[in-house]
Order: structure tokens, then sequence, then C-alpha cells
């Protein structure tokens, strides 16, 4: 929002393109204002809602619309995580849920001591959190409340599937209960998934009737065996979720057709979790906003906290690829390093080349790194390691290293990626600079005379000269000419390639055929008999 209360819309961080949105003509400070993001709205655009005044304004694109509200001034504002519904809360505390369209009132709460609000969230898409100064009050979808008290406000962060509440003291985190667990946990439940728990609790403490809760459930095990299963992955408690697993696992032995790989990833995903809500780590989520996002993006987070061990353990305990981890780690000890450019390398390479055969650490990544970091002979010794050479060549040419880059282009047998690197010399060195560098490789030369000679470029004359390439300078000539019909001209042209043949020894038998033919010419244009071409 900028100073005269317009919105300002960035949609891609990476590549930002600020567009404003329509001018909505507030005249004063919004109370509040939230962002609904385009895969929640129908127009597939974002949209603001902003309070102003008694009402609430949505501002997008193409224009502003007053939802026409009486009941303000609104403090929060908050959208459902579906992007259905809406939640109002105004200064006195009274609670209310519309329509995203604001066509319908769903629902309204009012406290009964008014207090401002300090914020609100949706816990999940069915009920709204208010913070209050001195609690966190949970409003159901039927006007059912639940308080919870703290000594200092709370802050409110609303996230998939439900809120996570927090101050200097305290930090919980507030979701439905999922049916799952319901039915394996609920008082007097006699489902099939609670009759395969307790039979699990009941083979531990070795009771005779584990058999017979069995066998009664036989018919239901696959149904009791997956809400085992699903209600260990929403289960926060490291202890239920084992006791959840195992009775899954208790199931699984009397189905002899059923695929264990369901209960194998939840395994899997419920240890990579745990670890990372470790106190030592600090990252809670839960299965939910785990598989949310790819593996890649959990392991970036560890990466930013410099956790690479965790981070490698996870990558090969989910078997993931694990490159991003050898180059985070090398970007992060050359940039802590005080180490010279041998000893350092000595470190790099004994970690990486520890890496898998399947991962493929990119060396040009930390290359450019260590040459941000003043090891500019570290980088270069680093880029020799590279396999691609498409990778390795801009860097190379970036630190001035154009040998080098010339001779991987050519190595790599891309002529593509050669002509890359005789364009850009072309343009960053003085021409004499350049021919010496293109003559240092023969390759790179036959490439560059190529191209001259397909689109007739007048520079191959110089480069000819500056090598002292006699022979093809004279070849250039006569072949330049030989549609020639003007004898004096054509004279003139030969006799410039007879001297330059003149120059190369080993050219006899060439120089004395140019000296005949210009002989020739002469006497043909004495008898006046025509040209010779």
């Amino acid at each position: 929002m900028t100073g005269d209360y317009r919105f300002v819309c960035v949609t891609d961080i990476g590549e930002p393109k600020p567009r404003m949105l329509a001018d909505a003509h507030i005249g004063e400070r919004p109370h509040c204002w939230t962002v609904v993001a385009p895969h929640l709205t129908l127009s597939r655009h974002v949209e603001v809602l902003v309070a102003v005044g008694n009402t609430v304004l949505s501002v997008d694109a193409a224009g502003a619309q007053d939802q026409l509200l009486d009941k303000g001034p609104y403090e929060c504002i908050s959208a459902s995580p579906n992007g259905r519904l809406a939640a109002l809360c105004s200064r006195g505390g009274r609670i209310q849920v519309v329509s995203m369209d604001f066509q319908r009132s769903f629902s309204e709460y009012e406290r009964p001591e008014p207090d401002a609000p300090l914020g609100i969230a949706w816990c999940g898409s069915d009920a709204v959190v208010a913070s209050f100064a001195s609690e966190a009050l949970l409003v159901g979808p039927f006007g059912d409340t639940l308080a919870f008290m703290h000594d200092t406000p709370v802050h409110l962060v609303q996230e998939l599937d439900g809120v996570r509440m927090f101050n200097g003291s305290v930090h919980e985190v507030l979701s439905r209960v999922g049916d799952e667990a319901l039915s394996v946990f609920q008082i007097g439940s006699t489902s099939p998934a609670a009759l395969l728990y307790d039979a699990a609790d009941s083979m531990r403490d070795h009771a005779s009737h584990t058999d017979e809760i069995v066998r009664s459930i036989r018919d239901e095990m696959p149904q009791a065996v997956d809400t085992c299963i699903a209600a260990a992955g929403a289960e926060p408690v490291v202890e239920f979720q084992q006791q959840l697993l195992r009775a899954a696992s208790l199931g699984k032995a009397f189905l002899p057709a059923y695929n264990g790989d369901k209960l194998a990833d939840m395994c899997r995903s419920l240890r990579v979790i745990n670890a990372m809500g470790g106190y030592n780590v600090g990252i809670p989520v839960s299965l939910t906003q785990f598989q949310s996002l790819p593996l890649e993006e959990w392991v970036a987070r560890l990466l930013n906290r410099n956790l690479h061990k965790l981070a490698l353990h996870v990558c090969r305990y989910m078997d993931a690829p694990s490159g991003q981890v050898y180059v985070h780690w090398a970007c992060a000890k050359i940039r802590a390093s005080t180490l010279d450019d041998d000893a350092l390398y000595r470190v790099l390479r004994d970690k990486l080349d520890t890496a898998p055969g399947d991962t493929v650490p990119s060396y040009v990544d930390v290359a450019e790194v260590a040459d941000r970091c003043g090891y500019r002979r570290l980088a270069i010794r680093l880029l020799q390691h590279e396999p691609r050479a498409a990778s390795q060549v801009p860097l190379l040419l970036s630190m001035g290293q154009d040998d080098a880059a010339m001779h991987a282009a050519v190595r790599s047998g891309d002529a593509d990626l050669a002509y890359f690197v005789i364009f850009h010399l072309f343009k960053a060195l003085p021409l004499g600079d350049f021919f010496h560098a293109i003559g240092r490789t023969p390759v790179a030369g036959r490439l560059f005379e190529r191209y001259c000679t397909q689109i007739g470029a007048p520079v191959l004359e110089d480069y000819y000269f500056q090598n002292d390439s006699f022979a093809r300078s004279a070849q250039l000539v006569i072949t330049e000419n030989l549609g020639e019909c003007d004898s004096a001209r054509l004279v003139a042209n030969l006799k410039v390639a007879h001297k330059m043949l003149q120059n190369d020894k080993t050219r006899m038998l060439e120089t004395a055929a140019i000296d005949q033919q210009i002989r020739l010419i002469c006497v043909d244009s004495t008898t006046g008999i025509g040209c010779t071409s």
C-alpha cells in the first residue's frame, strides 16, 4: 500500500513486475486490509479487501466495489483457506462470517465484554480464531466458542490446516481433529480402527483376547489399517504415532495382499517431520503442510539454517537427490573459510568426492561463490571438474579466462558453444588481440574462417594478414575475382595474390601458375581476343 492508499501487486518475487490495482479513492488510512490470492477468486486475479469507514471495499485490477456494510469499523479481516468465506471483526469485538462476495452472512458472534481485537485468522475452513488482550477465542460454525487464556496477547498465523498462536513464552498450534483420529480415540468408539488399536495395545501387554479382537474385524481389516495410518499422520505426539503405526502393522500382517507402501511412506514422512520439529531445528509442521511442498523446498529450509547433516540424511532417507546439499555446504565453507586456495580446494574435493554416483554437484555454483569471495584460482580449479561445458564456459568468460573457455568449448564438441566464445571475444577484444586469441586454438580459427567465408565478411582478409597466412590470403583474392571481366583490374588483383605467394616458399608451383595467368591475360588484352576469367 502506497502513501496515498493505492495498492501495488507483485505476483512473482523472482521476476518482479509491479502492477497498480484500481484506484479506490480512499481518503483516509484503512483500518485493515487483506489479500485474496488469485487461485481463490472468481476473476483469477489478485483482490484486496480493505476496511474503510464502516464498510469494506473489494479492490482488484479492474475496479473497486463497495460491499455496503454498516456494522464497522472493522479492525481485522481474514479470508478462509478455500477462498469461499471472509471473517470480519469489528472494533467492539463482533465477529462476523460472510461469503466472499458479501451476499450472505453465515454467523455472527458478539463478545459479552467489548474489546478491540488484535488479529483474526481461520482455523481450517470452518472455524475462526480472534486474538484479544488476554485470550484467543475460537468461534465454531454454529456459534460455539472456546477460549484460550494467555498472560500476554498472542500473534496469529493462519496456515493450511490450522492456526499458529505464539507470544514470548507460548507457541501453540490449533487445528481441527480429523475424522480418523476421532474414529480411533473417541470414547466408546467401536470402529474397526479403534478395535485394531486396542488389539495392538493388548498384544503389547500380552493379553489373551488379542486374537479374538483381530478375528472380530477380519472383514474390515483393510479399512482399519488405512484409518490407523491416516490417524498417525494427523497425530502430533510421537508416542501416539508409534502406537498407531504398530496397530497398522499388526493389521497388515493379517492381509497378505495388502500393499504396504502406504505404511512405509507414512513412516518416512513422519520421521522427517519429527526431525524438523525438534527443538534444535525448530520447523514444526503438520503432515498436510509437509505434503503441500516438494521435498526440495524443505531441504532448502534446512540448508538456510546450515543444517547440512540433517538435510543430507533427509535426502538419503527419502531417496532424493542430494546435490543441492553438497553445493550449499561448499558455498558456506568458502564464505566462512580462512584457508588459502590449495588447502580449501583439498577440503572441498574430499567432501564433494563422497557424493553418490547419481548426485552430481554443480561445480559452477561453487566456483561462482569462490570467485565472488576472492578465490579466483580456486574457482578455476573447481571449474575443471564441471562436466557440463555449457555451464562452465560462461563463468570462465566472466572471470577473464578466455583461453580456458575456448579450450572447454572446443573440447565439448559443441560448435554453437565454440561460436559463442568466438563472438564474445570478437566483441570484447581489440581486433588484433582477437586474432591472436583464436589463433592459439586451431579449431576456433577454422570455425571463424568458415563463418566469415559463408557471410563474406571482409575481416577475414585482416585475419589472414595478421597470421601471415600468405597462401590463404592469395586464395581469398583469387576467389573474390573469379568473375571479374575488367582485364586491368583482374591483372592488378592477381599481382597482389602473386606477391603474397612469393612470401611463402612452399607455394612455388602456385606462384608460377599465377605468373603465367597474368601473362596470358596481358597477351589476350593486346590482341583483342577477349577477357579470360
